[in-house]
C-alpha cells in the first residue's frame, strides 16, 4: 500500500481543495491505521482489522458505508477530523490497489521479476523520500504532527502505538541509508502524482456527499 508521504500529500491536496489549512488530527489520521505495526506480535488479522476488513473487490462506496459508524463515533470536535483522515487513509490503500499496485505487478510480473515485495518496497520507499524532500507543505505538517496528541482509536489502536507510529515517520526520513537512491521504473513519481490528484479530488467528493467534510 501507498507510504506515509502519499496519504499526507493526498491530506494537504484535500484541504487546499477547500481553501483550508490541513487540520492536525486530520493529518495524524491519515497516518495512523499502519500505527498496527508497532504492535508486539502483530498478525495479519490485526492489520485487517485496523484497515475495516479492506476486499479487493469491495467498491469505495461500499468501504465507506462500512466505516461510516466509525466517523459517526467520533462526530464533533477535532477527532472527528481524526477519523475521517483515517478513513481517507484506507480508501487510499483501495484506489491505490485497484491503480498503481495492480499495474506495477502486471509490468514486473511480465518482465519476471521474481522478488515483487522488495522491489515495491525500493520504488515506493524512494517516491515517499522524494516526496519528503519537494514537497513545500511538508515542514509545516511536520510541525503540526509534533504538535498532535494521539486519541485512543476505539477498540483498534491504542494512543501508544498511534505515537509510536507518528514518531517512527517524524524521523524516518532523517536516516538517509533508509533512502534506496533508484530511478523508480515500475511505480513512478509522474503516475504516483497523478493518483495523489485524482484521488484527492474523489474523497472529497465522497465526504461532500456524505455531508461530512
Amino acid at each position: 500500500m501507498p507510504l506515509p508521504l502519499v496519504h499526507m500529500t493526498i491530506t494537504d491536496r484535500m484541504f487546499r481543495q477547500k481553501g483550508m489549512e490541513v487540520n492536525a488530527p486530520f493529518l495524524l489520521g491519515c497516518i495512523s491505521p499502519d500505527a498496527i505495526h508497532m504492535r508486539e506480535n502483530t498478525t495479519r488479522e490485526d492489520k485487517n482489522r485496523t484497515h475495516f476488513d479492506i476486499k479487493e473487490g469491495c467498491t469505495v462506496n461500499e468501504l465507506f458505508q462500512r466505516m461510516r459508524p466509525f466517523i459517526d463515533e467520533h462526530d464533533g470536535g477535532q477527532w472527528n477530523m481524526f477519523a475521517l483522515g483515517y478513513v481517507s487513509h484506507v480508501l487510499t490503500d483501495l484506489i491505490w490497489t485497484h491503480t498503481i499496485y495492480d499495474d506495477f505487478k502486471r509490468k514486473a510480473t511480465a518482465d519476471h521479476i521474481e522478488d515483487l515485495r522488495t522491489l515495491y518496497y525500493a520504488e515506493t520507499d524512494q517516491i515517499d523520500f522524494n516526496l519528503y524532500r519537494n514537497e513545500p507543505w511538508r515542514p509545516q505538517a511536520w510541525e503540526a504532527l509534533q504538535n498532535c496528541a494521539p486519541p485512543t482509536v476505539s477498540s483498534l489502536l491504542s494512543k501508544e502505538e498511534v505515537e509510536k507510529w507518528k514518531k517512527r515517520i517524524l524521523e524516518w526520513h532523517t536516516q538517509l541509508e533508509k533512502e534506496p537512491c533508484i530511478e523508480p521504473k515500475y511505480i513512478t513519481e509522474e503516475n504516483v502524482r497523478s493518483f495523489i490528484e485524482d484521488t484527492s479530488v474523489q474523497l472529497v467528493r465522497l465526504f461532500e456527499q456524505a455531508r461530512c467534510f
